[in-house]
């Protein structure tokens, strides 16, 4: 079956097609973006950061627990932030995969 089969056959496929479509693009961007020198720099500074973060909570034992609090809220969202890299290639597979089923 085609693709303009299955948007003709049902539309609830046509939405669920809208919906790989649009996080495709988003996918593409962010790869395209990791790709940049500057986002490389960025990436490489939040890379450090957290390994330093990490340290600290591993090693420092005078960080108040305010402190140590403030440091798990700041590394956890430098990990959400990395993790956004990594999972756009995956999400470029996983969609390429599903329109492979139709071509």
């Amino acid at each position: 079956m085609k693709i303009q089969d299955l948007i003709t056959d049902n539309p609830q496929s046509k939405d669920r097609l809208l919906k790989l479509e649009k996080k495709l693009k988003v996918a593409e961007l962010t790869v395209d973006l990791a790709k940049n020198p500057a986002m490389e720099i960025i990436i490489k500074e939040l890379r450090e950061s957290l390994n330093a973060i990490n340290y600290k909570l591993l090693y420092n034992r005078d960080v108040s627990d305010i402190d140590r609090a403030k440091l798990f809220t700041e590394r956890g969202v430098y990990i959400w932030f990395l993790d956004i890299f990594p999972d756009s290639e995956k999400t470029i597979e996983k969609i390429n995969k599903i329109l492979e089923k139709y071509d």
